[in-house]
């Protein structure tokens, strides 16, 4: 019954997380940008910029929605699936969770303050209440991903006879993990939005739209997201200088470091066989040392390898693979941002990408999205077979009740209407929110349109068929 139930319970929480992480992403990362097109637009007096914040906050508004009720369904996974686990985490790290609820509910309160009476503040107004959204959605992420980073490095807490005893809240929420964890996941979060944003106004040029409004639109997404790209790999790496210290087992099994090895090389690729025991194929960088001194800042330190460890401790050797990946995709996304970015800052408004970067451009959002998900999968795996780091594995945490397959047959139809209605929702909200170029004044406009009127006055953007994020 365990094994069965454990078996579901990873399926249908890493499911759950699948999604959610999609929408919360966007959440967390899209009031940063749309502040900046506001206080761009304040500046420079600029109706592009301020039509572009209105039209990301048309978007924001759908996935705070369906992002709070895929984050309610995590909170039923937890106490369904893991109720032993949440006996533990309801009395040492519930802080975060209820901090996390009182920045919601400011992101929620002034997000709803802006849609119903910002239309008539001044701009200036108008960019000091959206400030309130972006710190709360900021805010929320860093919280939930504290809960998190005491799953890797618990502390705040003593654990007697498999009760906790002696809680320090404020401990368990600044544990060791959070400063890496919540810099990374933070970065990445801006960095994964900006990337979806630039690549929406690529496609856009690509379709060949002409108007200033989309190369505004990928500017001021690319001018913010190239930097993060960097500290995106400052923070990952130090990501894994932690893992050097307190988590050395997942640190060889995201590297594929099998041996012990003093100024272990770094080895890109390559796979597990189970038939050999060992690592195969790969590509060994030249610089020797490279991951002793990526992992402690030493070329000759020594990295533990697997097989300093008991073997029923090892994660799954497929997050090598999924880690790769990741870095590999982090770093197209410098390649691809900076490449754009470049010309762009030289060149100013006068700046007219070829179809190549755009391409580039254009493949850099679903990308940072997938970088996202095998990230947190490899997390996630690697730290197996533990669900709180070496105090209670995943077999103490899971539920015992039978059921979970039932519970299955919901919850996976659940997500595919739940992601179903998002696109839905966001398709008929910028199908009648439609954009259209003044004839008069040739600047760009929105203009509401009834689907069941016919179709708005004025001329489309360009001949031919466009898609509804164009709209």
């Amino acid at each position: 019954m365990v094994a069965r139930n454990l078996a579901w319970a990873r399926v249908l929480t890493g499911t759950t997380l699948g999604f959610h992480i999609i929408f919360a992403t966007l959440g967390v990362g899209m009031p940063l940008f749309i502040l900046i097109a506001m206080v761009l637009a304040a500046r420079r007096d600029d109706p592009d910029l301020a039509l572009l914040a209105r039209r990301w906050i048309r978007a924001l508004v759908i996935l705070v929605v369906t992002g709070a009720a895929s984050g309610t369904l995590i909170g039923l996974d937890l106490y369904l699936f893991w109720p032993r686990f949440m006996a533990v985490a309801g009395r040492v790290i519930i802080l975060p969770l209820v901090l996390e609820g009182f920045a919601f509910l400011v992101e929620a309160a002034f997000l709803a303050l802006y849609l119903y009476g910002g239309a008539h503040l001044s701009r200036g107004k108008q960019i000091a209440l959206w400030v309130p959204v972006t710190v709360g959605a900021g805010a929320s992420g860093y919280l939930i991903t504290t809960m998190n980073a005491f799953m890797n490095a618990p502390a705040g807490f003593v654990l007697r006879a498999g009760r906790p005893a002696d809680v320090h809240p404020w401990a368990a929420l600044f544990n060791l993990a959070t400063p890496t964890e919540t810099a990374h996941v933070l970065v990445t979060a801006y960095l994964t939005t900006g990337a979806i944003l630039a690549a929406t106004a690529a496609v856009s040029l690509l379709r060949g739209a002409r108007h200033a409004y989309f190369r505004k639109a990928a500017s001021l997404a690319v001018s913010v997201t190239a930097p993060l790209a960097l500290a995106a790999i400052y923070t990952g790496d130090q990501a894994g200088k932690f893992l050097a210290l307190h988590q050395p087992e997942k640190l060889a099994a995201l590297e594929g470091l099998l041996q012990t090895t003093r100024a272990a090389p770094e080895v890109l690729f390559g796979w597990f066989s189970a038939r050999s025991g060992q690592m195969v194929g790969g590509l060994r960088l030249p610089l020797p040392g490279l991951l002793s001194y990526l992992a402690t800042g030493r070329f000759h330190a020594t990295i533990l390898g697997l097989h300093a460890f008991p073997r029923s401790t090892w994660p799954p050797l497929v997050v090598h693979d999924l880690f790769d990946a990741m870095v590999g995709i982090g770093f197209y996304l410098v390649g691809a941002l900076f490449w754009y970015a470049i010309p762009l800052w030289r060149q100013g408004g006068s700046h007219r990408p070829g179809r190549l970067r755009l391409w580039l451009l254009a493949l850099s959002g679903p990308l940072a999205m997938l970088a996202i998900e095998l990230g947190w999968i490899a997390a996630e795996e690697g730290r197996q077979p533990w669900l709180i780091y070496g105090l209670m594995a995943d077999r103490q945490g899971v539920t015992t009740a039978p059921g979970l397959p039932l519970v299955g047959a919901v919850y996976l139809p659940l997500y595919v209407a739940l992601v179903v209605v998002t696109i839905v929702a966001l398709r008929a909200t910028f199908r009648r929110h439609r954009l259209r170029i003044d004839p008069a004044s040739d600047e760009m406009a929105e203009v509401y349109t009834d689907a069941r009127a016919g179709s708005p006055q004025s001329q489309p953007l360009a001949p031919g068929r466009w898609g509804w994020w164009q709209r």
